[in-house]
């Protein structure tokens, strides 16, 4: 090892390594220097909840995309899809919890990306290529790494109406050019989306929730 290096493991605990021959002092003033970093990287790590789904049974009742649909299993290999109001999921093997679960990350991307792409296109943007991720988060339902280029979308959304899907989007795309949540951020959302603050207002009320209850 010839540099310092740092991480954060999942349990929040810090870990260095150092060289041999470094001394402790070296390594201290190291961590301590490196305080701002550490605090975000839990910070990051608190707001990140497992995926651990309730139990799902034929029949279980699931919110998507602000309609609710009982699920049906068939015994077959393929893709969940929606049929009037069933979510029709093809099971020969594995779990009902990852076949929904993988169907809900499918179509929150599908969702998000194109919406990006269109937010994107609407404020000019000409930097480099924006990274999306998906997770479940317990506090937010989006948010803009700076530094990535990376916007992280909360797979709950996936529960809700369309809106505010694309709301989260305009929300994060507008991030990029505005840091905070100042007047200029507010003022620059409602020109990209109608009723930017009024959505943002009416999404904040929304409890987040888990995946399938």
């Amino acid at each position: 090892m010839k540099n310092l290096r740092l991480r954060v493991k999942s349990d929040g605990s810090v870990h260095a390594s150092a060289p041999y021959g470094v001394s402790k002092s070296v390594i201290d003033d190291f961590v301590n220097s490196r305080s701002d970093w550490i605090k975000e990287q839990r910070q990051k790590l608190s707001e990140i909840a497992p995926a651990a789904p309730a139990e799902l049974s034929v029949g279980s009742v699931i919110t998507l995309f602000g309609s609710r649909y009982e699920i049906s299993v068939v015994k077959s290999e393929g893709e969940a899809f929606i049929s009037g109001e069933k979510l029709i999921v093809p099971l020969s093997e594995g779990s009902l919890e990852t076949a929904v679960l993988r169907f809900m990350a499918k179509e929150c991307r599908k969702i998000c990306t194109e919406a990006v792409k269109y937010y994107l296109e609407r404020a000019g943007y000409k930097g480099n290529p924006i990274a999306l991720d998906f997770k479940y988060l317990k506090s937010r339902w989006g948010s803009y790494n700076r530094q990535k280029n990376l916007i992280t979308f909360n797979l709950v959304l996936c529960k809700l109406p369309e809106k505010y899907i694309s709301y989260v989007a305009a929300h994060e795309v507008t991030h990029i050019f505005v840091h905070n949540h100042s007047d200029d951020f507010y003022k620059y959302g409602e020109a990209t989306f109608k009723d930017f603050l009024k959505t943002d207002r009416e999404l904040n009320r929304i409890r987040i929730g888990g995946l399938f209850s």
